[in-house]
């Protein structure tokens, strides 16, 4: 393969996410339809949540891909991961994206005042106060459950919201920690 576009190689480098098995069968599929692909929020957070999809049901990719293809003109990766782009991916609708607003503001709101509750027992803590920011995106991880992750199991969500949420509050307790050190 020649040199790679910036674009390409930045959606591309996902492919390690997957397990060996599944990146032996269908790696190829995957450089070619990610690499035609310009890098998005939601096509990077469906492939995160399609790697997370094949670890844990590794049965998925042992089937033949006739098996799991409709009418035959259907590719296999793109049913799997159900990419918006390739015509698949989850069917928001109008009422969806109201659930997602509602979580992610009205969660911010409910956390943020737990957080201020914190602060003001706590006192003035560089620990507490680089924890600032998580309430909105905590509210905004959940609010994924309606939007991005629609159609996902039960398992690759939770895996996936508290995931991101574990690594957000190290980042945020480093930032902490750094600041309580200067």
């Amino acid at each position: 393969m020649t040199r790679w576009s910036g674009r390409k190689f930045r959606m591309t480098w996902l492919l390690k996410l997957y397990p060996p098995g599944w990146r032996r069968r269908y790696g190829d599929e995957f450089v070619a339809l990610i690499g035609a692909q310009r890098f998005s929020l939601a096509t990077t957070i469906d492939v995160i949540a399609g790697a997370i999809d094949a670890w844990i049901s590794p049965q998925t990719t042992a089937a033949p891909p006739k098996a799991l293809a409709g009418n035959g003109e259907e590719k296999m990766f793109a049913r799997m991961l159900k990419f918006r782009c390739a015509g698949y991916g989850p069917n928001v609708t109008s009422s969806d994206q109201w659930k997602s607003a509602i979580a992610t503001v009205g969660g911010t709101l409910v956390l943020t005042l737990a957080w201020m509750g914190v602060h003001v027992k706590v006192g003035d803590n560089p620990y507490t106060d680089s924890l600032s920011l998580m309430p909105f995106l905590v509210a905004l991880l959940f609010g994924m459950h309606w939007t991005y992750l629609k159609g996902r199991s039960a398992l690759t969500q939770t895996i996936f919201i508290a995931g991101n949420m574990a690594v957000l509050t190290a980042i945020f307790l480093i930032a902490g920690w750094i600041s309580a050190r200067l």
